[in-house]
């Protein structure tokens, strides 16, 4: 009987808390490409510097509202990315609890 409970805190231990370091370290990871690919820090500090160099009236425009849409459009892509993870982690997380009712009952 001692075996089961071990055997028992030994999975929930594997699959909560290693797991949930997991889908963390999976998590920063996808952050960090994510940054590099789209570089939303980098144009959110230079949201107001006109592109190339343009420092007429309508560059200053333009390079604003193209800064500005990359800015809406990269957090679009954080939200819906974020949502999907975190939908996969609470699935994750219900797993074995579910299977257990479902055969407890």
């Amino acid at each position: 009987m001692e075996r089961l409970f071990i055997r028992i805190t030994d999975f929930i231990h594997h699959w909560y808390v290693d797991g949930s370091c997991i889908f963390l370290n999976i998590a920063k990871t996808m952050h960090k490409n994510l940054e590099q690919t789209l570089a939303l820090k980098a144009t959110y500090f230079h949201i107001e510097e006109p592109l190339y160099g343009d420092y007429s009236y309508s560059g200053r425009v333009v390079g604003f509202i193209f800064r500005m849409t990359r800015i809406i459009l990269g957090l679009c892509i954080y939200l819906a990315l974020g949502l999907i993870g975190g939908v996969f982690y609470l699935v994750w997380v219900v797993l074995p609890i579910y299977l257990l009712v479902r055969v407890v009952i």
